[in-house]
């Protein structure tokens, strides 16, 4: 007889939430980059993250635990995620994700660990 209650997971999540994830780091960082505070860089990943996919769940709550757990501040190597084009992408790596030569992609998101980014106080 199998164990009652709610199946274990182990720390596994659907795509959409990573999907999610990228989205927001991604928004954050690039408002910040634009000179936001804290509260409106928050706000404008949200935002972001609503006109890309309306149906998503996400809060101005959830932005501030991603990015505690992804780029937290007492780490100085943090979660990164840019926007690239397409034609800075080596030819091996459309062939790798499986995208068919010809293939226009809208927009490519490249991801991996890097220095924190520090965003002085204004």
């Amino acid at each position: 007889m199998g164990k009652r209650g709610r199946p274990k997971k182990n720390g596994l999540q659907p795509a959409w939430m990573f999907f999610r994830v990228a989205l927001v780091l991604h928004a954050y960082n690039e408002a910040r980059s634009f000179g936001c505070k804290h509260s409106c860089a928050v706000t404008e990943a949200v935002e972001t993250v609503k006109k890309i996919w309306p149906d998503l769940p996400i809060s101005e709550t959830e932005v501030k635990r991603i990015l505690a757990k992804f780029q937290p501040k007492s780490v100085p190597v943090a979660f990164r995620v840019t926007k690239t084009s397409e034609e800075t992408l080596p030819p091996e790596v459309t062939e790798i994700m499986g995208v068919p030569e010809g293939t226009k992609m809208k927009t490519v998101f490249t991801f991996g660990y890097g220095p924190r980014p520090e965003y002085p106080r204004i």
